[in-house]
């Protein structure tokens, strides 16, 4: 005690202080701190967003894919198969946010083999339907005598066991 009455009043006032500047400074130091970390969770939460964004905006177009289709096996239109068509051109499309990871461009990728796999089948399916219309327009043009002799094929073609006119 007696060395803290030696000091002046000015050194007692100053070192009363002290301490408090130096809480002060560590307290700076600790919250500029925290703020650049906030500020990387915001910049890893901005481009995980934008990462999900696109994810969703390609889930959406796979959607209208599915739909398409089922809308085409229940009422076969052209108009219903160019959305299919027109649902998987839009999914062909790139993204430069898939692009900066590889992990959903591998996958975008394989899931586009996928997408172009049943699209592949969604055409020979319109294909086999157009060829049913044609043949269908064509017994109703010939009228029943058509299925008179469509019996007939059929029943040659059994006889002589003819699997391809089958």
């Amino acid at each position: 005690m007696t060395a803290w009455k030696k000091l002046g009043i000015r050194a007692q006032i100053t070192a009363g202080f002290l301490p408090l500047i130096l809480l002060l400074t560590i307290m700076c130091v600790l919250s500029i701190r925290g703020m650049n970390t906030l500020s990387d969770m915001f910049a890893s939460y901005r481009s995980s967003v934008a990462e999900t964004m696109v994810i969703s905006e390609y889930s959406g177009q796979l959607h209208k894919i599915q739909l398409a289709a089922e809308a085409y096996r229940v009422q076969p239109t052209n108009e219903i198969a160019e959305a299919f068509r027109a649902g998987v051109k839009a999914f062909a499309v790139d993204d430069e946010r898939i692009a900066r990871s590889e992990m959903l461009a591998s996958g975008l990728r394989e899931i586009r083999g996928n997408v172009a796999a049943y699209s592949d089948a969604f055409e020979k399916i319109v294909s086999l339907q157009q060829k049913r219309d044609d043949v269908i327009s064509k017994v109703t043009e010939f009228g029943p005598w058509t299925s008179v002799a469509l019996r007939d094929v059929m029943r040659s073609a059994w006889r002589q066991n003819n699997l391809q006119t089958l």
